[in-house]
């Protein structure tokens, strides 16, 4: 991965960078790389919070700064559609389809940890 390129982050990639997991995330995202990440991804980040020891206001600032940090990008109709082809064709989940969908309409590299997107185009494992 180099600064120019357009990545999107998955949640996973972000609770990474949260839990101080990974010395690869800290560096991408405080770095200059251009970053999106998927509106559904602050929903999976916002659930894995409260599931922890999290406070309120702790989940809000990691929440800001996501959309700080990265362009949010907002999921539309041709997204969803999108995201149903990939989920049949690869038997992601609804989400995991509807980010890998996004990362593919920004032509943006998805950025992730999840395994289940190991082997999809366009996809960085971390």
């Amino acid at each position: 991965m180099t600064d120019s390129e357009v990545m999107l982050l998955d949640s996973s990639a972000w609770l990474l960078y949260f839990f101080r997991q990974s010395d690869r995330m800290r560096a991408l995202i405080e770095g200059d790389a251009v970053l999106l990440s998927s509106s559904v991804s602050l929903f999976e980040i916002k659930k894995r919070l409260l599931k922890g020891s999290y406070s309120r206001n702790e989940i809000t600032e990691a929440l800001g700064f996501v959309k700080t940090r990265s362009m949010v990008i907002d999921v539309d109709a041709k997204t969803c559609e999108a995201a149903a082809d990939i989920s049949e064709k690869h038997k992601l989940a609804a989400v995991d389809s509807i980010i890998y969908a996004t990362s593919g309409t920004c032509n943006a590299k998805l950025v992730t940890a999840d395994r289940d997107f190991k082997n999809l185009q366009g996809v960085v494992m971390v």
